[in-house]
């Protein structure tokens, strides 16, 4: 089958990357002209994307942005995945994804919204997370710890932008990730303790993820029902099909939603793609993108997922004169749980592209967490790059949340 993917920095080109090794034909198109070089080598690279259209049986975009696209994307029955103007909406507009939460009789953490140039509404102070939009661009996450770090971040805005806090609440905080094909969520769903901070201990900036461990869980279940399931009649309203993630806090019996994504994950999707058994990502894509009602043959195992990555990265962009770093450590046997992404070939071999500095997310999965954690730490030392970085705590609590999570009937 011919993909059109389409990304917009290269976030993506990981899964695009695997699903071209389970044999479909993938073409790729990267909008921020910063990460045009990202998979050269790799990937077949479209310069344009409407002229691609004619005879691709499936178009997945990588994030949130594409939604004003989607008619032209949609055309002729067409099927797409991750692109709808509305989704966009509840993405990059704050007020409308609390009015959806207070719709769909959704608990949330008390939230303000206010303006960054206002000093006057600056709120009085408490530990929380500080999160700035900016116009067409997805938000930056902050802890905000004191008022010192509430001065900092104000001054270091540029011009108006909409600041939104929200309060730390207590409990296992945890994402609830489906497959929503058009009319309900595919079989199962999963649960992800994600890793956001840029060093071990929770140390560093706020990114959209540095690691995580996965689990897939029923459908029927407390937590989906409690989750997702809140969500289900809003899905329906959208031409929207693709992957959906509640992110929440649980402590005992008490669930707060602090966060909706209507557009994929990616490091969720990474890890989907290694827990699929027997199955493969571009055939479970595509008939969640027909509106086919499937289970996915997915392992029971728990997933690993690793970011590996090259400093100045999540503080600020790469550094050009990087570009062609070797990557050393890819071969048969790691190939299949190594996603690249911020990678290209050169000289026969894979070489830092410096696009977003997310070189590539490393995979494994085991029946326990500390399984799991075993394999996935045995293949980043075996995957180099000079100067390169990651965590090396991710899962390291999962077992215990995921204890706490069962114990008050969340999971099974």
């Amino acid at each position: 089958m011919k993909i059109l993917f389409m990304s917009a920095r290269g976030n993506g080109l990981g899964v695009a990357e695997r699903i071209r090794r389970e044999g479909h034909d993938v073409l790729v198109y990267v909008h921020d002209e910063s990460a045009l070089l990202a998979g050269d080598g790799y990937l077949h690279k479209v310069a344009s994307w409407r002229s691609q259209l004619a005879d691709c049986g499936l178009v997945i975009c990588d994030e949130p942005g594409f939604g004003f696209r989607a008619s032209d994307l949609r055309g002729n029955g067409r099927p797409v995945l991750g692109c709808d103007m509305l989704a966009d909406r509840v993405e990059f507009e704050p007020q409308k994804q609390i009015e959806l939460f207070e719709a769909c009789d959704v608990e949330y953490p008390n939230t303000s919204f206010w303006f960054s140039d206002d000093r006057r509404v600056l709120p009085e102070h408490r530990e929380c997370v500080a999160k700035v939009y900016r116009e067409g661009a997805s938000h930056v996450l902050h802890t905000i710890r004191s008022p010192r770090e509430w001065e900092w971040l104000l001054s270091s805005v540029n011009g108006s932008a909409m600041v939104v806090s929200q309060d730390i609440t207590p409990g296992v905080e945890c994402n609830v990730v489906g497959l929503w094909n058009g009319r309900s969520l595919l079989e199962p769903s999963f649960v992800t303790f994600d890793y956001r901070h840029a060093a071990d201990g929770d140390l560093g900036p706020v990114t959209d993820c540095t690691g995580l461990v996965m689990r897939a869980t029923g459908n029927e279940g407390k937590l989906v029902k409690a989750t997702l399931g809140k969500f289900v009649a809003f899905f329906k309203q959208l031409s929207y099909r693709g992957m959906v993630t509640v992110r929440c806090r649980i402590d005992a019996t008490e669930l707060r939603v602090i966060g909706l994504r209507i557009g994929f994950s990616h490091d969720a999707l990474d890890a989907l793609g290694a827990a699929l058994h027997e199955d493969n990502l571009g055939d479970v894509l595509y008939d969640c993108a027909i509106g086919m009602r499937r289970e996915l043959k997915t392992t029971r195992d728990y997933v690993a997922c690793v970011r590996l990555f090259l400093p100045p990265w999540p503080y600020s962009e790469p550094q050009r004169e990087m570009r062609g770093l070797p990557l050393g450590g890819i071969d048969e046997k790691t190939l299949p749980w190594v996603n690249l992404c911020d990678v290209y070939k050169l000289s026969g071999g894979p070489a830092f592209a410096a696009g977003t500095g997310v070189v590539a997310k490393v995979l494994a999965h085991g029946r326990s967490v500390a399984e799991a954690r075993s394999r996935v730490y045995r293949t980043l030392q075996n995957v180099v790059i000079a100067g390169g970085q990651y965590r090396t705590d991710i899962g390291e609590h999962t077992s215990e949340q995921y204890d706490e999570l069962k114990a008050n009937g969340w999971v099974v």
